[in-house]
């Protein structure tokens, strides 16, 4: 700043310092909009998370229960959902041109815990042996949610005995409305 004269010199010193001041204050106002957006951000995401740890998804819950009233099955005793399930696993096994053999039927877990709610389970083992296609198809006909049967346990194994023959080990469940 040479040659510069003093008037011009507090001028350039002052036009330094209004620049410097609005680059603050420009880049402070920044930083806080920035700041309260991630915020509000951040406050929206609590909401979500509070909102799921403590009622869950209120729609979801809404549209599992409409699901719920046209599904449910009639009450029923627990000694005939589970014939009919032995039944019912024993022929589509035969249907799908499988050999069923060592059908169990499963203690009464519920009861024995002490489970009483508004469902209780009927569980079946059974195994069956055929080719693998066969075997598809019979898991794929016993496997549905819609009507509270599902598969809960499934083993594969080759037969040592025959070439190409699969022995399929199942444990089925089958949820029924408890008659009082």
């Amino acid at each position: 700043m040479a040659g510069l004269s003093d008037r011009e010199r507090k001028m350039g010193v002052a036009v330094i310092a209004i620049i410097v001041v609005f680059g603050h204050v420009f880049g402070s106002k920044k930083l806080v909009d920035a700041f309260n957006t991630k915020k509000a951000e951040l406050a929206k995401l609590e909401q979500e998370a509070r909102v799921l740890v403590e009622g869950g998804d209120t729609e979801g819950i809404l549209e599992d229960k409409q699901w719920l009233a046209e599904h449910e099955p009639e009450p029923q005793t627990y000694e005939d959902v589970q014939t009919e399930l032995q039944k019912f696993l024993e022929t589509s096994c035969t249907q799908a041109g499988l050999t069923p053999f060592g059908v169990e039927l499963k203690k009464d877990i519920d009861a024995e815990l002490g489970l009483f709610g508004n469902y209780r389970r009927v569980r079946i083992q059974i195994s069956a042996k055929g080719d693998q296609q066969q075997i598809v198809q019979w898991l794929v006909k016993i496997h549905q949610p819609e009507n509270f049967r599902a598969l809960t346990y499934l083993k594969l194994e080759a037969d040592k005995k025959e070439e190409g023959v699969v022995i399929c080990h199942i444990i089925a469940d089958q949820w029924l409305v408890p008659e009082f």
